[in-house]
């Protein structure tokens, strides 16, 4: 069966409709990130209308690529629909927007992430008026921890002369840094946490502390989404780098003497 086509509405957005029977994996399909994924549900039945918002409490979000989702039968939230192992491709963030009394939802772009490989760096640009940061970065520091710390910081514009620190994750908790009455860097209030998953998967779990507001949490999330980024995109480099160290190797040992695989 082919994808519903999309439909265009406002610009950055687009509305997509549900199929009537989820597909069983949410990568292949391009309407599959609607809905949380359920474990042991049926495929033969309709999925009933999803909410239209999280329930009160803090909030639980799992990264089940594409979809960013709270626990089942919630709508997913958010969407990264650009595969995290393209080289050189930005990396979009969208929130998902179900309508409790029609069978479509929209996508909604909230941001664009770029690494920059010359210089290492990450950067953020807000693509709505409304989006808490229009530029920034993210600044991350030299660590071996399971997750690499690191701050995001806004970009010198028209109306932001000087950077400033918003939001910043220490490896295990996230920071939200508003502005105060000079306009400057206030006082850090905690808004999410790392949440390690039962089976042990590197990705985890975020936990979005009660009362956040939606543009906050918008922005840890995708903090968050991009640290994983970044720690997969070291983690290939490392495993070619080994793979390099060991080409060079034994092209040299077949120098020394074409009988090397003996030395093994």
């Amino acid at each position: 069966m082919s994808a519903p086509a999309s439909k265009p509405t406002e610009k950055g957005e687009r509305s997509l409709e549900r199929p009537q029977t989820p597909p069983p994996a949410y990568g292949d399909s391009s309407t599959s990130h609607l809905t949380s994924p359920q474990p042991g549900s049926s495929h033969s039945r309709a999925p009933s209308p999803a909410p239209s918002a999280p329930p009160p409490g803090p909030l639980t979000l799992t990264f089940s690529a594409p979809i960013i989702h709270p626990p089942p039968p919630s709508a997913a939230l958010y969407l990264v629909p650009t595969a995290m192992t393209s080289k050189g491709l930005p990396l979009r963030f969208q929130r998902l927007i179900p309508n409790a009394n029609s069978s479509k939802a929209t996508e909604r772009d909230l941001y664009e992430a770029v690494h920059e490989s010359v210089s290492d760096q990450y950067f953020i640009k807000g693509l709505r008026p409304r989006c808490l940061v229009q530029q920034a970065k993210l600044k991350f520091s030299l660590s071996v921890r399971t997750y690499t710390p690191f701050d995001i910081r806004t970009i010198e514009t028209a109306g932001d002369k000087k950077e400033r620190r918003v939001v910043s994750f220490d490896g295990e908790e996230f920071w939200y840094y508003p502005k105060n009455a000079k306009g400057k860097e206030g006082d850090k209030v905690r808004v999410a946490r790392i949440r390690e998953c039962p089976g042990g998967d590197k990705q985890g779990e975020i936990e979005i502390a009660d009362g956040v507001e939606e543009g906050v949490r918008d922005l840890v999330t995708l903090g968050w989404i991009v640290g994983i980024w970044k720690d997969g995109e070291s983690q290939r480099r490392r495993m070619d780098d080994s793979r390099g160290s060991v080409r060079y190797t034994l092209k040299k040992m077949s120098k020394m003497d074409p009988r090397w695989w003996m030395w093994i």
